[in-house]
């Protein structure tokens, strides 16, 4: 038979099947599982999908606000339309350059006299570096209405992704093709499912061998990276 184990680390939990006797399930206490060294406490678990033979990996998942900012400006460089990496960019780097061009306009209209001119092109310049430095605050308040919905429990396995609302609003599942692109970061696997629409993989959540493994089923999947 297949039982689920789980198993406790540094990393989180993770929940894994493995082919085991029937009359050895309800007596183990440990078990070396083979892709990793290390022994783990572990317990059984009942009512959750098996997938036998295979890894399966639920982990609990959350997003501060420093991972949603940064989350957030992987995905406007390197996905979503050509019209909103257009708009990206024009604000972090257009508007700012605008913004002292104005200035510089006005500067010279002031040495004209032309004081109304001048008015005009300063109003301008501040509207392009207000717009520009108020970006964080904007994220942030997006952030602060999205926040409750970016906790959960996520569960990775080869088939693919199943995230689970901890309110309970929501859940929803993809299979790894569903994905357009994956992006491998240091801290985290961004997986795109459109140029709307991202989710955040934590690897902290996950050990090296658990990255791999991953990493392995999102580059079988022919997703672009």
């Amino acid at each position: 038979m297949y039982q689920c184990i789980t198993v406790h680390d540094e990393s989180g939990t993770t929940c894994f099947e493995r082919e085991v006797a029937s009359n050895f399930a309800s007596s183990i206490a440990s078990c070396d599982l083979g892709w990793n060294s290390r022994r783990y406490s572990t317990r059984i678990l009942t009512g959750l999908p098996f997938i036998a033979g295979h890894l399966r990996m639920q982990i609990d998942v959350d997003m501060s606000f420093e991972q949603y900012f940064e989350a957030n400006q992987l995905f406007c460089r390197k996905s979503t339309t050509s019209w909103r990496r257009f708009n990206y960019w024009m604000l972090i780097y257009g508007y700012p350059v605008l913004g002292a061009v104005f200035a510089l306009l006005a500067v010279q209209l002031v040495l004209q006299r032309a004081i109304v001119g001048a008015l005009i092109e300063f109003l301008c310049s501040i509207f392009f570096f207000w717009a520009r430095f108020r970006y964080p605050a904007r994220i942030r308040k997006i952030y602060d209405q999205q926040a409750k919905d970016l906790a959960g429990v996520m569960t990775l396995s080869p088939d693919g992704l199943r995230f689970e609302r901890k309110n309970g609003t929501a859940n929803a599942d993809f299979k790894w093709a569903a994905f357009d692109r994956w992006i491998d970061k240091p801290d985290m696997f961004m997986i795109l499912t459109g140029p709307v629409m991202f989710y955040r993989i934590p690897k902290d959540k996950l050990t090296s061998a658990e990255q791999e493994q991953v990493r392995g089923w999102l580059s079988s999947s022919k997703l672009l990276s």
